[in-house]
């Protein structure tokens, strides 16, 4: 009888010893690394948190001045607002471009608008006015 030749056997089979060695190394390199971004992610963490804190302190001193503007507003005063002189408001009020009220005095001494709807009204783009009109390229 022939024996058949002895294989080897694969040597694809881990070391445990090995591997162990390699992750103690592994962890090695990787710890400081890893420490540096914990530290760096408790940072971000602390800056997120002051942001946050600063954003709704803003918050505040936001509400508290629109609670100390009125909501009716003279001709001067929506320009102010709106950043564009008086007279052009004044134009817009006669040609019926903006949302107003008018009240018992003559003129646009008696124009009143409302914070409000101005706001409403240039954010739906000034309708009905050259500046609410896109421009053609």
């Amino acid at each position: 009888m022939s024996e058949a030749p002895h294989r080897q056997e694969s040597t694809d089979v881990p070391d445990p010893d090995g591997a162990a060695r390699e992750s103690r190394g592994e962890a090695e390199r990787i710890g400081p690394v890893l420490a540096r971004a914990v530290a760096e992610l408790a940072e971000l963490r602390e800056a997120s948190e002051a942001r946050r804190k600063e954003v709704a302190r803003l918050r505040a001193d936001v509400n508290a001045l629109d609670r100390d503007r009125p909501d009716v507003l003279t001709i001067p005063e929506a320009a102010k607002l709106l950043r564009f002189s008086a007279r052009t408001v004044e134009r817009w009020v006669s040609e019926a471009h903006v949302p107003h009220a008018r009240c018992g005095l003559g003129g646009h001494r008696g124009v009143r608008l409302s914070r409000r709807a101005l706001v409403r009204w240039v954010e739906a783009g000034a309708p009905g006015t050259r500046a609410g009109k896109r421009r053609r390229g």
